[in-house]
């Protein structure tokens, strides 16, 4: 008898069911693979779109770090550079950006810290003040892959010294206080009639130089700016060395502000017969220069005053002539003209204007670098001379960087405070 055998329909029943399984199988395979393959790109798109977002929107730009606050005398130079700078910055193809710090260095701190994080920013111009500079170099320093660096009226030497020690990239915009020490001895020695030789042209006070031909050597006094420590205490240095070089001497030396009067320090430097010293040198920023000037005229000490190039503005030469003190200021820029009620201004704005249009080009001729190049083409440039801008419209301006990232195409300029505003000549003026 034979076995019987499955219908052909139930045949193909079973076949259906096997087939529907596996389709479903497949199904939730292809749905399993996907969803992976959703996943994998996701996470790759999340850790790719920083650079993927870098290599198709990348705008690059210069930050400019200002220290805009309500003492309007102290504010004076950086906000005529800075009135320079955005008038010419809004010609260039390169985009600026402007941050302001208030002269507080938790301020400044954030600041440079929000701008090495965005590979957009490739330079930054700032700070106001020689210590806030050096916090900055400190903290670039910390950045593998930091911005060029523009140092835009800092002058401590020891700025640069210490960026080549972090192999960091710098430019100094305004001659260093080397420099500056080395104009001011020449200056101190010119109006006291000790001038080299070579140097009989100098026109000299008659009264200065009469009073002190019986002194055999030049002695000062110094007062540095307590706001402003790492610029005093570096061109204080600068002077020392030089002075104690030609046999003279630093007979004080302290710094001024709200927590240090001179009053004690002025008294000690004179006696009923004489006053012991030559000169003094300020060095800081204006708002304490008119301290150091009111303490001095309480303290009868009459002999000339050299105020450094942080005090360079009108307001400290008005006050000098109000004070009626024999006063001598020291400026990388010339002072120009009539302005207004003033009898004269100095030239940052100009400087400001010059500076924009040099450091912007800088970006712009480096078409499509980042950081990294940019960087790179400085430091050619600089080793092979070739970094270089001088002035059309200003003569007196001028940007040549040796290898050291130093600006060697300006020099300081000495003026005489009287009831106008005499430059004085002196060598290699």
């Amino acid at each position: 008898m034979s076995e019987p055998t499955a219908t052909p329909s139930k045949t193909n029943h079973r076949r259906g069911v096997v087939n529907w399984g596996v389709a479903v199988i497949k199904a939730h395979v292809r749905a399993t693979l996907g969803l992976l393959s959703a996943v994998v790109t996701g996470l790759v798109v999340l850790a790719l779109e920083p650079y993927i977002t870098d290599w198709f929107r990348f705008t690059p730009y210069v930050a400019v770090i200002r220290s805009e606050h309500t003492n309007d005398l102290f504010a004076e130079t950086p906000s005529s550079f800075w009135e320079g700078f955005d008038a010419t910055s809004g010609d260039s193809s390169v985009a600026v950006e402007a941050f302001n710090d208030l002269g507080d260095p938790q301020q400044a701190e954030a600041i440079l810290r929000t701008l090495l994080d965005d590979p957009q920013c490739l330079m930054i111009v700032g700070a106001t003040t020689s210590t806030l500079t050096d916090q900055a170099l400190e903290t670039i320093a910390s950045s593998k892959d930091p911005p060029l660096y523009v140092m835009a009226l800092a002058t401590a030497t020891e700025l640069t010294a210490k960026a080549r020690r972090a192999d960091l990239p710098v430019l100094r915009l305004i001659p260093d206080n080397a420099a500056q020490a080395e104009h001011i001895i020449k200056l101190i020695y010119h109006i006291h009639g000790r001038a080299d030789d070579d140097n009989s042209n100098v026109r000299l006070r008659e009264d200065v130089a009469a009073a002190s031909q019986d002194s055999t050597e030049v002695r000062i006094a110094v007062y540095t700016d307590e706001s402003n420590p790492v610029y005093g205490y570096d061109l204080a240095r600068e002077i020392a060395h030089r002075l104690r070089q030609r046999d003279g001497r630093i007979s004080e030396q302290q710094p001024i502000g709200s927590t240090n009067s001179a009053l004690r320090s002025l008294k000690s430097l004179s006696t009923e017969q004489e006053v012991i010293i030559d000169a003094i040198v300020y060095i800081g920023n204006p708002a304490n220069a008119l301290l150091l000037m009111d303490q001095m005229s309480h303290s009868r000490v009459e002999v000339p005053v050299i105020f450094t190039e942080g005090a360079a503005v009108p307001g400290t030469m008005d006050y000098a002539r109000k004070s009626e003190l024999l006063a001598y200021i020291l400026s990388p820029v010339p002072y120009l003209g009539d302005r207004g009620d003033r009898a004269f201004h100095h030239g940052y704005t100009q400087f400001g204007m010059e500076a924009a249009s040099f450091l912007l080009d800088v970006v712009a001729d480096c078409e499509g670098c980042r950081r990294s190049e940019l960087r790179r083409a400085v430091e050619l440039d600089l080793n092979g001379g070739d970094l270089e801008h001088i002035s059309s419209a200003f003569p007196h301006i001028a940007f040549t960087f040796n290898s050291n990232m130093e600006n060697v195409g300006m020099g300081y300029i000495a003026y005489e405070v009287t009831t106008s505003v005499d430059r004085v000549s002196v060598a290699n003026d």
